[in-house]
C-alpha cells in the first residue's frame, strides 16, 4: 500500500509545476469555487511538507524530497533549505 501511495505522490509532481499552476489560475473557477492562487497553494504545500519532513520514516522523507525537488524552482529558498536538510539525512 505504502509503494501505491508513494507513486501516487509523486506521478502528481507535475501539477504543481510553476507552469502548470500559472496556466490553471487563468482558467475560470469549476464548480462554483474561487481557485486559489498559485502562491496560496504552493505555501500550503510547502507547510505540509515540511511538517512530513519532520517524520521518522525514511520513505515519507524520500517522497517528500522528490516532490520538492520537482515542484519548487531553484530560486525557491524555503524548498532549498529542506533540501539542504535532507542532504544530512542518513
Amino acid at each position: 500500500m505504502r509503494l501505491f501511495i508513494r507513486e501516487a505522490l509523486l506521478h502528481i509532481v507535475e501539477a504543481f509545476r510553476p507552469e502548470v499552476l500559472a496556466k490553471s489560475a487563468e482558467h475560470p473557477a469549476r464548480m462554483g469555487t474561487p481557485p486559489l492562487a498559485p502562491h496560496v497553494l504552493r505555501g500550503q504545500m510547502l507547510d505540509l511538507l515540511t511538517t512530513q519532513f519532520e517524520s521518522d520514516d525514511p520513505m515519507l522523507r524520500y517522497v517528500v524530497i522528490r516532490f520538492i525537488e520537482g515542484t519548487f524552482t531553484s530560486s525557491h529558498a524555503p524548498s532549498r533549505y529542506l533540501l539542504l536538510m535532507a542532504s544530512a539525512d542518513t
